[in-house]
């Protein structure tokens, strides 16, 4: 994957020099949280590279996350604990709340108010009762001194274990089950998320869909078994499982959505 255009070409000049820096040093070093178009730039480069990499954002279905590089396969073996690098912090509303319900951009929207760069924030977890959230642990505690209200709702912050964020945000789906005419990527996304073939050629041409965390350009893809496809801004599905073939000759398929 090449990059797009002039933000592009400056993350991967940075990435190249977090990489030197890992081999002349020969231990592990790392990036601030990525976006999924981030880590498809960084996932190509690397590959190539020939260097080792981890990625983590604080639980197993992180978008967001970071990478970790390493000189060679063996420093790859070392017992680190990733978790040094981040803080898990739950925001969390009055028992009796009034107005509208608060959403991932009311919440973001509050953190940028501060200064914040993206970068240092991973997911933030929206839910009846407030939101979770993963950052940097360099502005863990800046994050808990400032926050007071998200807009006009006074909120509590409070630092969590991993453990309890993982608790707190199990992941839950809308599982559907359907037909479709092929395995193309077009048809998922419109059995999964209801997008015609046209807004899914729109999508995938801006930029915006990823399958298992790599950039995709191509409706026709062919989607296997546990892939999962996230379009930024919209959704994130799995293909679950692909049944038989019906006598219309159409496959039957499940797909988990996730809320």
């Amino acid at each position: 994957m090449e990059a797009k255009d002039k933000s592009d070409q400056l993350f991967l000049h940075r990435l190249e020099d977090l990489s030197r820096k890992a081999i002349a040093m020969n231990w592990m070093t790392y990036t601030d949280f990525l976006d999924l178009h981030q880590l498809s730039l960084a996932k190509s480069f690397l590959n190539k590279s020939g260097l080792y990499y981890q990625a983590y954002g604080g639980y197993a279905q992180a978008e967001r996350v970071m990478l970790f590089l390493y000189p060679s396969e063996a420093s790859t073996g070392f017992d680190y604990d990733y978790d040094d690098h981040v803080m898990y912090i739950r925001v969390q509303l009055p028992v009796i709340m009034s107005g509208k319900s608060l959403t991932h951009r009311d919440y973001l929207g509050s953190l940028m108010s501060l200064g914040i760069e993206r970068k240092l924030i991973g997911d933030l977890l929206v839910d009846e009762q407030g939101m979770s959230l993963v950052c940097m642990a360099t502005i863990g505690d800046f994050i808990m001194d400032q926050i007071v209200s998200i807009g006009r709702t006074k909120v509590n912050l409070k630092q969590i274990t991993k453990a309890d964020f993982e608790i707190m945000n199990e992941q839950n789906y809308d599982h559907i089950k359907g037909t479709v005419a092929s395995l193309r990527l077009d048809n998922i996304l419109k059995l999964g998320i209801g997008l015609s073939r046209q807004n899914s050629v729109h999508y995938i041409q801006m930029g915006r869909v990823f399958i298992n965390g790599k950039e995709t350009s191509q409706t026709s893809r062919i989607v296997k078994a546990k892939d999962i496809i996230s379009i930024r801004g919209i959704g994130k599905i799995r293909l679950a499982c692909i049944g038989k073939i019906t006598k219309k000759n159409r496959i039957v398929v499940e797909i988990d959505r996730y809320q």
